[in-house]
């Protein structure tokens, strides 16, 4: 790995440990920060390539655990912080309904990990927060089960703009953003 590439993945670790630091501080955007942190990985994909993009994955979940919540460690582990490189692979593929169901799949299959975890580790019960959740919103006389499911299945169009969000800024990265990092970085 050449220095360079060290140089930059701590930057971006540096920025990530920041933001996740701010999750601390500023809990009303939080979503918005973790949304942030996804798209650090995928800069450091496109510029430096795999090795660094994992380091920088790698040494921001260990900072989180230092530096954010249990709770936002957790979403940042198993979710936001991974989610930029698996989906710079997946859009190798060039098959965008292939592409969507993998997308898809990953999400699901994080969401169910992180649910058990949080109750494991963190006894909060996700369960009980989602039927408190939708009977702020309506009277639907949804049991803890059903008010699950129902916020399950709003996930999947959520995560989906979500995904095309973080399109929009890795696209206006790679256009406008990157010529001015490779020139720093290449001298």
């Amino acid at each position: 790995m050449k220095a360079s590439s060290i140089a930059f993945g701590g930057i971006l670790t540096a920025i990530s440990l920041i933001l996740l630091y701010l999750t601390r501080l500023i809990p009303t955007n939080t979503l918005t920060l973790l949304a942030l942190l996804s798209f650090i990985p995928p800069i450091a994909l496109m510029e430096k390539g795999v090795k660094t993009a994992i380091l920088v994955y790698v040494c921001s979940s260990i900072g989180s655990l230092l530096f954010a919540p249990p709770n936002i460690s957790l979403l940042y582990i198993l979710f936001f912080g991974i989610y930029g490189i698996i989906k710079g692979f997946i859009e190798r593929m060039n098959k965008p309904f292939i592409e969507i169901v993998l997308k898809l799949v990953f999400f699901n299959i994080a969401f169910l990990i992180t649910f058990f975890l949080i109750k494991a580790i963190l006894g909060i019960d996700l369960q009980a927060i989602f039927a408190k959740l939708l009977s702020r919103l309506a009277s639907l006389g949804l049991n803890s089960t059903s008010s699950s499911i129902l916020i399950y299945l709003l996930l999947q169009p959520a995560f989906l703009i979500f995904d095309y969000a973080l399109t929009l800024l890795v696209g206006y990265y790679d256009d406008y953003i990157k010529r001015y990092i490779r020139q720093g970085f290449n001298k």
